[in-house]
């Protein structure tokens, strides 16, 4: 009877390790399942950019950046815009009263609708959606520009994180001996420079170049704002003003058609860069 005792307990000692045993195994197993798991279905995202080269018909620069998931599909569209003094953007704008009391339409809302649709369907087929959406989502804005630049951009390298943060940034300087203040205002998207809007303003408020006023017949003006836009794409190109390089009286050494004093323009957007951004207007 005793021996029976020893053997009954002993075996219940052998099932009891068994089932611990048992469980711990299933734990480990359950928790490189769930590793591998992760591993194995992680999502892979890639971003697109574009912006136009100037502004459109309506009067904005507009952008898209688009999310793209490793299988080709649509993760994220964001339709957006510059105004010409790159100061504010379309979908801030578009955010107020007077916006949609101008315009009859709320382009927040409109793109935000129409950039749900989008997510999901394949990347190849975003520039066809886009020019569609006019007719077939009742969209009001036009989305030919979005379009086209959907296919510039997906036909393009994908984003490479620049050095600064997102956002709008804004320097101005000393009025000059004609009254001018001159101004530097920059937009940063993905880390890079991809907008930039040189000029000066009086104490009127009047700008020595208005971007939304014909410059017919005015030569000086022309000369003055070609020779700005070619800082400014120089600017977005090299990404870096401390790359400029000018003499003793403040003129260009490296590019032949510059006669304005870039001096303004570099330490000005140096400054803007070195204060970081600020909230759009």
């Amino acid at each position: 009877m005793f021996k029976f005792m020893v053997i009954l307990i002993s075996l219940f000692f052998v099932a009891k390790l068994s089932l611990i045993l048992l469980f711990v195994f299933t734990m480990v197993r359950y928790e490189t399942d769930e590793v591998s798991y992760a591993t194995t279905y992680e999502v892979v995202l890639t971003e697109y950019f574009a912006i136009a080269e100037e502004l459109g018909d309506d009067n904005w620069q507009d952008f898209i950046t688009i999310t793209v998931c490793a299988n080709g599909l649509v993760q994220n569209v964001e339709l957006n815009g510059l105004v010409a003094l790159v100061n504010t953007s379309r979908r801030t704008v578009a955010q107020s009263v007077s916006y949609e009391a101008a315009f009859g339409y709320n382009f927040y809302e409109q793109a935000s609708a129409l950039e749900r649709e989008l997510i999901g369907i394949a990347s190849a087929e975003l520039a066809t959606r886009l020019l569609a959406a006019n007719q077939d989502l009742a969209v009001d804005f036009d989305t030919t520009t979005f379009a086209d630049l959907a296919d510039i951009a997906l036909a393009s390298a994908p984003v490479e994180t620049g050095m600064y943060i997102d956002g709008l940034y804004h320097s101005i300087g000393r009025a000059n001996a004609e009254g001018f203040e001159y101004f530097v205002n920059l937009f940063v998207t993905h880390g890079r420079i991809v907008a930039v809007h040189f000029n000066a303003i009086n104490q009127d408020g009047v700008l020595k170049y208005d971007p939304l006023a014909s410059t017919v017949g005015n030569s000086q003006i022309i000369s003055w704002r070609n020779q700005a836009t070619t800082l400014e794409l120089a600017l977005i190109d090299l990404q870096d003003p401390a790359t400029f390089t000018f003499d003793e009286a403040g003129l260009a050494t490296e590019f032949v058609d510059v006669e304005i004093e870039i001096a303004d323009f570099v330490f000005l957007a140096t400054s803007a860069l070195a204060a970081g951004p600020v909230a759009f207007e």
